[in-house]
């Protein structure tokens, strides 16, 4: 009989023992997972600093992601012993390290348990780091923060004495730091617009191709073209130079007592064309002064206005 209850005795006390150890292991369960918590909620606040352009300690980053995958292993190794209850919350912390993004499960009161030594240890060394970006939708900055865009410039232009009319057209890149223009190029179109053909030839002191005598009636005209290229570069917010090469001809016409055009070939040039010049601008006002030139002869001064933008 005393044998009897003496071994009833002892299974009363391996029950009441297996129960209290299991209500230890969930209580200890339970405060590991609000610490695991508390130490998500740091990385994720020190994440959106580094998001928003703060500087944070490299030390201070590393310490707490370390301590952040050490906990995990832990709580990982013990995921046996843990309650449906308490998987879901292991489960919804690591989301909302993942994504940015507190789960609503995630009670507040979960940080007023935790003990302060969890907090991150301060230094004084302030360096910036980069950092995962959240998983969520991003929200897009705007596009200026981006993308910088180009300087525009769209000159109308005119040239003396050879009256020749045209446009130039440059881009340039800007310097974000500066605000100003920086390096870039440039197209410019010039002519007379005046494209006829001659009805023959002579040169320069009046005799024809075949040896004759040219009877001028006193009238003359130019055909002028130059299309060049080149270099458009900013010295300053106010001042941009330019400099370029291309192509470009030139034609002198006498007119004879007929009424007929005669090209005069010692007058008449073709080949390189080249330029180079300044342009002012205030505001989207922009004014250009230049010089060019086809084949290094008579020169022509240019002068433009348009705007920039």
């Amino acid at each position: 009989m005393k044998t009897g209850l003496r071994h009833i005795l002892c299974l009363v006390c391996l029950i009441l023992a297996s129960f209290s150890l299991r209500g230890q292991n969930q209580s200890d369960s339970d405060v590991l997972l609000n610490r695991y918590e508390l130490l998500c909620a740091e990385c994720v606040s020190l994440r959106s600093k580094v998001n928003a352009g703060e500087k944070v300690s490299r030390k201070q980053a590393k310490d707490m992601l370390d301590a952040f995958v050490k906990m995990n292993g832990e709580i990982k190794s013990a995921a046996d012993s843990l309650s449906d209850d308490q998987k879901r919350r292991f489960e919804a912390v690591n989301r909302w390290f993942a994504t940015g993004v507190r789960p609503l499960m995630l009670s507040h009161q979960t940080f007023a348990s935790c003990p302060k030594a969890l907090q991150a240890p301060k230094v004084t060394t302030e360096i910036t780091i980069p950092w995962p970006a959240p998983q969520t939708e991003p929200v897009s900055a705007p596009q200026e923060n981006h993308f910088f865009r180009p300087r525009y410039t769209v000159l109308a232009s005119v040239s003396y004495p050879d009256a020749s009319f045209g446009a130039m057209f440059g881009i340039q890149a800007r310097s974000k730091a500066k605000g100003k223009a920086t390096w870039g190029g440039y197209v410019h179109f010039k002519s007379n617009f005046d494209f006829s053909e001659p009805s023959y030839f002579c040169s320069g002191d009046g005799v024809l191709e075949n040896g004759g005598a040219f009877w001028p009636s006193g009238d003359k005209q130019n055909s002028t073209l130059k299309v060049t290229g080149g270099i458009l570069a900013g010295v300053n917010r106010w001042l941009n130079i330019y400099a370029g090469l291309g192509y470009g001809c030139k034609r002198l016409y006498w007119e004879d007592i007929d009424g007929q055009w005669a090209q005069v070939r010692d007058f008449s040039y073709a080949g390189l064309a080249s330029e180079a010049g300044l342009i002012f601008s205030w505001r989207h006002i922009s004014v250009g002064a230049g010089i060019s030139t086809i084949g290094f002869r008579t020169p022509s001064f240019d002068l433009s206005v348009g705007i920039s933008f």
